[in-house]
């Protein structure tokens, strides 16, 4: 089971990889080599990775992994009108108990305490990196990096899921095309991965979702594994030359909607 919820992880990080497939060609082969060193990675980390006991391996029961995390930098070419938009400074973000805020990305998010939330250290094996907040180096690699995983958190009864994260994009891709041409390129790369790990009946579309009488651009997909029906909503935003992305899963029942409003957005 270690191994299934590893290769769903790696997974779940792969879709932030490939967010601009088909626009970027020129990073295919980077992005390649960076998904083979992240999947490389969580196999080293099997014991961050749920495990059910045996009594509950059932279909009923079923829970997943899967990360979230923040990254940001202002590039050059920024869509931003810099006369009278300020964007903050790069921050990974602060994790405080079960809460969670980023005012570079704008947004916080409060959980139940019966949610898990990945501390630093976690958050930081994600991303390739060893140390702390506080190091500079840390914040150095983080701001360097093309993509940042910024925050998960599972509900290990529920295998309901939570996770952010943002990543660097072409300015000329970002002018070019608009978010929802951006996603709806990633709905063939998303339907393969899914059917290839054992989903079937894996239905994704685009569709713009209100949270918090905020309006966002969204990929939501559905799919069933081993019986069990997974839902999961893939919101999407820009900062700057960033688009962060925030993805919320949920097995047997719908709670996407849910999930999506533990989430503030400024």
């Amino acid at each position: 089971m270690k191994k299934f919820w590893s290769l769903f992880l790696a997974l779940i990080l792969m879709f932030s990889l490939c967010a601009c497939s088909g626009f970027d060609k020129d990073d295919d082969k980077d992005n390649d080599d960076e998904k083979e060193e992240m999947t490389d990675e969580l196999e080293k980390i099997e014991d961050e990775d749920v495990e059910l006991d045996d009594d509950d391996k059932n279909s009923d029961d079923i829970v997943t992994t899967v990360p979230y995390i923040d990254y940001t930098e202002p590039m050059e070419g920024t869509l931003f009108d810099e006369e009278n938009t300020t964007i903050p400074n790069f921050s990974i973000g602060n994790i405080s108990g079960n809460g969670y805020k980023n005012d570079f990305m704008g947004l916080s998010c409060v959980l139940p305490s019966n949610w898990t939330v990945y501390n630093e250290e976690q958050i930081l094996k994600l991303n390739n990196i060893v140390g702390n907040y506080v190091d500079d180096s840390v914040m150095e690699q983080l701001e360097k990096a093309n993509i940042v995983y910024a925050f998960y958190a599972i509900n290990e009864a529920t295998g309901d899921s939570l996770n952010i994260n943002f990543e660097k994009v072409n300015a000329a891709v970002l002018s070019k095309y608009s978010n929802q041409e951006i996603l709806e390129s990633q709905i063939p790369t998303i339907k393969s991965s899914f059917s290839n790990m054992g989903y079937s009946k894996v239905d994704v579309s685009y569709q713009e979702v209100t949270v918090k009488g905020r309006n966002f651009d969204a990929l939501k997909l559905n799919g069933v594994i081993r019986g069990v029906n997974y839902y999961s909503v893939i919101i999407s935003y820009r900062v700057g030359n960033n688009i962060v992305s925030v993805t919320v899963g949920s097995f047997q029942n719908d709670k996407t909607d849910t999930l999506l409003n533990y989430f503030t957005f400024s």
